[in-house]
């Protein structure tokens, strides 16, 4: 009864083991490096003073060992702890996959906000994302976390330009607000403000519009993709 439980319970974590590709988001399989460093060493682990291991046999080329179990509290002292180490991988799997849900539904929803009228709330909503993206990075190395942080660049970059896309051809109904007054200046009708001032604020708010990708969104990672 004994080894039938031993190998029920090795077979449980061989076969999570073997599926871990399934549950880890792509982009953040660096983050879990650490993690998935310290499982495989407890399970590919050698000799040390409470390794149950009885007889070791090197399989030609290759660097991994077949190893026999003799002691059956020896045994239970291991998979314990790979029980730990398999149920801190699992947790940290899940809270970073529940991030990345999260954010997605985020950024579907900033895509259906007006950049034109509602510009503020729009940039509110991607501070929000980009908070959640940094604060799930910090105390990991960036070379781990550059992978998930340029993905959610890429994701921001696309709902950017679907509301820069969508926004363009409304700009000429979206400052139908200007006002103009006719009045009578030496004699003369004339425009209050005049023609040219007129001229000069709808190109300056066209052109905010327009450089905004450019010069007032930089990102995540500060990457020039918007700007180009």
């Amino acid at each position: 009864k004994r080894q039938l439980w031993l190998a029920t319970v090795l077979d449980r974590i061989s076969s999570f083991y073997n599926s871990l590709e399934d549950y880890i988001v792509p982009s953040q399989k660096p983050m879990l490096l650490e993690t998935l460093v310290s499982f495989e060493k407890i399970l590919l682990s050698q000799t040390s003073s409470s390794n149950p291991i009885n007889e070791r046999q090197a399989t030609p080329g290759s660097n991994v060992n077949k190893v026999t179990w003799s002691n059956f509290h020896e045994c239970e002292r291991f998979i314990d702890k790979i029980h730990k180490t398999l149920d801190r991988l699992k947790v940290e799997i899940k809270d970073l996959r529940s991030i990345h849900v999260c954010l997605a539904k985020k950024t579907s929803r900033l895509t259906a906000i007006d950049l034109l009228t509602q510009k503020k709330q729009w940039m509110e909503q991607c501070k929000d994302i980009e908070r959640t993206v940094k604060e799930t990075c910090q105390n990991r190395s960036q070379e781990l976390v550059s992978k998930w942080m340029k993905y959610w660049d890429m994701r921001l970059y696309e709902a950017l330009e679907a509301s820069y896309r969508r926004g363009l051809p409304m700009l000429r109904f979206h400052f139908a607000d200007f006002s103009c007054s006719l009045i009578v200046d030496s004699g003369k009708i004339c425009f209050d403000p005049d023609l040219a001032t007129l001229k000069t604020n709808f190109s300056t708010r066209t052109k905010a519009f327009i450089d905004f990708p450019k010069s007032k969104f930089k990102g995540i990672t500060d990457s020039n993709i918007f700007g180009k």
